[in-house]
């Protein structure tokens, strides 16, 4: 049988499936109010694999848009890189990346 290695099968080699440590991570990201830019913001968020836990946007008072967003299940490398990868959109100004206790 094939090894699906998107899937995770590479991990029953070795034995049984290492168990995915439940992880919450919040981002708080500012940005321009640009028509796409929610587009923008998601198509970065994408590389999680996975829909958004909770996303709230809103209009702040100097014409910016505020996002904030949960992201579940994923590891902490893979949070910062998208948190970089925010960082380096034209239209956004600022992301913070939360950790929940």
């Amino acid at each position: 049988m094939t090894a699906d290695v998107y899937a995770g099968d590479d991990d029953l080699r070795a034995g049984p499936r290492a168990a995915v440590e439940a992880t919450r991570f919040r981002y708080r990201i500012e940005a321009d109010a640009d028509a796409d830019v929610l587009a923008r913001i998601s198509n970065q968020l994408n590389f999680a694999n996975a829909a958004p836990w909770s996303l709230e946007l809103a209009t702040a008072a100097d014409g910016r848009i505020v996002v904030h967003v949960e992201l579940r299940g994923i590891s902490a490398a893979l949070a910062e890189f998208i948190r970089r990868k925010l960082q380096q959109q034209t239209c956004v100004v600022a992301v913070d990346l939360h950790v929940p206790a």
